[in-house]
């Protein structure tokens, strides 16, 4: 009795054929700036050989400095999640959590050449199968920066809280001499290229918005409102200083003592240095008055002289 044929099978092993299996498998990180706790999307991308898209694939995605931000597994660093039916990219929502956010991906394909095995039985037949996988890998990394921070500060009468409009103030670092920081890490400085110098608006208030966060900051007045200028010391001029937070606004107020007011005569205004002058004037001798004065009493006298010696003679 003759020994069988050989029969030979080529089975895929229970996976898909070549277009529905990857072939290479690529993770995309934003390109816009990336904010620590605000998610963006990140792009998972699995074609085959053909560079066709392939659905439905699992993928794990391994996290570092950031969690998966939607989802039943949101807040996690790892997690496994299938590419759309359709072959179109995955679009995964990641939260930063440090300032180098990065994410690896994983994925499992049948090998790129399949396994041929023999069976011990000579009448068994000989199977060419896919046998074996391979796993492909991708990782993508940027930076993150936590959120900007703003700086509000309002200028006020000390006695009445009235608003100080028109005050100017200096923005600067905690030692008061060097530029703050801002979201871009550039200094911020005005057109002179000195720390920036900004001015109360009608509220009393000026703002400095998208600082680098956290910072301490300082704001120092430069010089006087009108009317405050009696109580100013250029050598220790009125500041407040204090700590921005990520995505906070910074509260600072700095007061003014008003002027003392002169005292004023009463019953009247206070005099003007004119009209001080003009009684200056006016309370010297009249020399025009006083000779007048004299020709009026003399001719009283001739008049009183003339009635006496007529009395006599009668």
């Amino acid at each position: 009795m003759g020994v069988p044929a050989r029969a030979s099978e080529t089975s895929t092993g229970g996976r898909p054929g070549r277009e529905r299996s990857a072939s290479t498998a690529s993770v995309t990180a934003p390109t816009a700036p990336q904010t620590i706790g605000t998610a963006d999307t990140w792009t998972v991308d699995v074609r085959n050989a053909a560079g066709k898209g392939v659905g439905s694939v699992p993928v794990t995605v391994t996290l570092t400095d950031a969690t998966l931000a939607s989802g039943k597994q949101a807040g996690k660093q790892t997690g496994t999640i299938e590419t759309p039916a359709d072959g179109s990219a995955l679009q995964i929502k990641i939260t930063p959590t440090g300032e180098r956010p990065s994410a690896s991906i994983t994925l499992d394909s049948p090998a790129d050449r399949p396994l041929v095995r023999e069976a011990v039985d000579v009448n068994a037949q000989r199977i060419v199968s896919t046998g074996g996988e391979k796993e492909l890998t991708g990782k993508a990394e940027t930076t993150a920066r936590t959120a900007p921070g703003i700086v509000r500060v309002a200028k006020t009468d000390v006695t009445t809280g009235a608003a100080l409009a028109g005050t100017s103030l200096r923005v600067t670092a905690e030692d008061t001499t060097s530029p703050a920081v801002g979201n871009d890490d550039k200094p911020v400085v005005g057109d002179d290229g000195a720390p920036l110098v900004v001015v109360t608006d009608q509220d009393g208030v000026a703002t400095v918005p998208n600082l680098r966060t956290p910072q301490r900051i300082c704001v120092t007045e430069v010089a006087p409102p009108a009317g405050y200028d009696e109580s100013f010391d250029p050598a220790a001029p009125p500041s407040a200083c204090g700590t921005v937070e990520p995505g906070a606004t910074l509260e600072l107020s700095i007061t003014n003592v008003p002027n003392v007011p002169k005292a004023i005569p009463a019953g009247g205004s206070e005099p003007t240095s004119s009209a001080i002058a003009q009684a200056a004037v006016d309370s010297r001798p009249n020399t025009v008055l006083l000779a007048g004065l004299g020709m009026l009493l003399l001719f009283a006298a001739g008049i009183a002289g003339l009635f006496v010696r007529r009395r006599n003679r009668s």
